[in-house]
């Protein structure tokens, strides 16, 4: 079992390590694409690197840290974040790499189309970060924190729908292909927004089961995802 002091000498190297490999991410989607002459693409990218740096703060600040380096028995429920990762390389590749240079003639989005793609992209990451400050206890194991008093969280976005994050996640996961300009990465878009659905479910019927107050919150708030339809 780990200590605060092992998770204080871990944490700062390979926090460090996650910021350069998604900010290399983030670059590689302009090196590997249409340079530095796509703004769109420039934008995408930043918007990304701000993302990284506050999540990576503010999981340095929370309890956060310490799961990852000492997590809780089921792992398998975490599963969604290296396939977020995995699915988003995959769409740099397909969307920005391979068809923003080797296909440059297929662009079949608009100026406009990508420019309202960004703009979705941006609010589904804010309204991500937004869910995770809001609930204390967000964790991307499916378990139930006893041991820090974990509760329902009815606050914040968390009033209109329960699992705002995953939400965001849809709403950044299937515009990106669009803000890219790619078309072939439709295809790990869609299959990333199956995968966070699929969680969705799976985390809504764990917490029924296991957070007390959680049936009673869903009573109140009925949609999981989308406001007036799921």
């Amino acid at each position: 079992m780990g200590t605060n002091a092992d998770d204080a000498m871990q944490g700062p190297p390979k926090l460090l390590i996650a910021v350069a490999g998604m900010l290399g991410l983030s670059g590689s989607i302009l090196i590997l694409s249409r340079g530095w002459h796509d703004p769109i693409l420039v934008t995408y990218a930043g918007i990304w690197a701000v993302v990284v740096l506050v999540s990576v703060m503010w999981i340095h600040r929370s309890h956060l840290l310490r799961e990852r380096f000492h997590p809780p028995g089921d792992r398998a429920s975490a599963l969604l974040e290296p396939a977020a990762m995995l699915l988003l390389v995959s769409m740099v590749i397909l969307g920005g790499a391979y068809e923003g240079r080797a296909w440059r003639g297929s662009m079949i989005w608009s100026q406009e189309s990508r420019i309202a793609a960004l703009l979705i992209v941006a609010t589904g990451l804010s309204v991500s970060l937004a869910s995770v400050v809001a609930n204390r206890f967000y964790s991307i194991y499916l378990h139930v924190q006893a041991d820090k008093g974990h509760t329902v969280v009815t606050g914040g976005p968390y009033r209109w729908i329960r699992h705002p994050a995953y939400l965001g996640m849809v709403l950044w996961g299937l515009a990106s292909p669009v803000a890219l300009g790619g078309v072939l990465a439709i295809v790990p878009a869609a299959a990333y927004a199956v995968c966070v659905v699929v969680r969705t479910e799976r985390e809504d019927r764990f917490l029924r089961g296991h957070l007390p107050g959680y049936a009673e919150y869903a009573g109140r708030v009925r949609f999981r995802m989308i406001p007036g339809l799921w």
